[in-house]
């Protein structure tokens, strides 16, 4: 009784695991490029002309008392991967998207389980002109075609400004893996009051990729370094593969489950290859321990 107990608490402790490995809110390497740019007038008579423009990766993974997390950097107009700046987290659970610029300081980013005439309190972080937060009610919810994916779209009522900022009118159009339809990873309330309150000018999402797949504009990402030094990830190949898994790394273990969160194989030691020729066809998660003791986590397709 008490091995069937210890079993039962390791397969969940498993399936608690490996579902988050699963979940993620973007994908492994996902790229925005947020431009504003307007003309405003000062009191004086003045006019004045200011573009602001955010340029944003999501570029690694990382495991954080087995969390997983995805990582969020600033990164220069180039997309040079040589200047990225970390700056939060990403976590992703039940379909909602949480940041944060520690584990510790995690908000909800997106819910993408709310129903039409749910509502969805919109923080405002930097915004000094306005209230700390705003309620919006969830006007529809369908799926939109993007890379090949059904996504869920959910469009908020006007956003409409109780302040002393503007008497602004804004609808925001959350998509899944995307942030917001027209202008890439903004969330807040402070963010999109900006976007909705330039006098004269645009704001708009101006190039969005995900692995390398341009969506919107022209992102090119350039490296410039080895994947394992950029990413935190190690790539096994052939994937899918038949017979046997290749790479050239060296680790500590390494370790394979199928989706159930089951361990199908762990190997230790210094390897160029290993056979899979003993797994069922399917999808299996890796999880690669490195000499610095860091954990690496990936997915492979085994088939026939």
């Amino acid at each position: 009784m008490k091995k069937t107990f210890l079993l039962l608490l390791g397969l969940t402790v498993s399936l608690n695991l490996f579902s988050q490995f699963i979940e993620k809110g973007f994908s492994d390497t996902t790229l925005w490029h947020m431009h504003s740019g307007f003309v405003w007038t000062s009191g004086n008579g003045n006019i004045h002309y200011e573009n602001i423009d955010n340029y944003k990766v999501i570029l690694s993974d990382t495991l954080i008392n087995d969390t997983l997390y995805q990582k969020l950097y600033s990164i220069d107009s180039g997309f040079n991967i040589g200047t990225a700046v970390f700056e939060g987290y990403f976590k992703t659970v039940n379909k909602k998207v949480f940041y944060g610029a520690t584990p510790d300081t995690m908000k909800l980013m997106y819910d993408y389980n709310l129903s039409v005439g749910d509502t969805f309190r919109f923080d405002s972080y930097d915004n000094s002109y306005e209230e700390t937060s705003y309620l919006s009610k969830v006007m529809s919810v369908d799926s939109t075609l993007i890379n090949n994916k059904f996504r869920t779209r959910i469009e908020f009522e006007e956003f409409q400004d109780t302040g002393n900022f503007c008497n602004a009118h804004k609808n925001v159009v959350w998509v899944e893996g995307f942030g917001d339809y027209n202008y890439g990873l903004i969330f807040d309330y402070g963010t999109i009051m900006f976007c909705a309150c330039q006098p004269s000018g645009n704001s708009e999402l101006q190039c969005f990729s995900e692995n390398s797949v341009k969506i919107v504009g022209d992102c090119a990402l350039v490296t410039g370094l080895k994947p394992l030094e950029v990413y935190d990830k190690i790539y096994l190949y052939p994937n899918p593969a038949k017979d046997v898994v290749r790479f050239d790394f060296d680790f500590k273990t390494i370790a394979f489950y199928n989706l159930m969160g089951v361990r199908e194989m762990e190997v230790a030691g210094k390897l160029n290859q290993i056979s899979v020729r003993n797994f069922q066809p399917g999808i299996y998660f890796y999880r690669v321990v490195t000499h610095n003791n860091k954990s690496i986590v990936g997915k492979i397709v085994v088939t026939r």
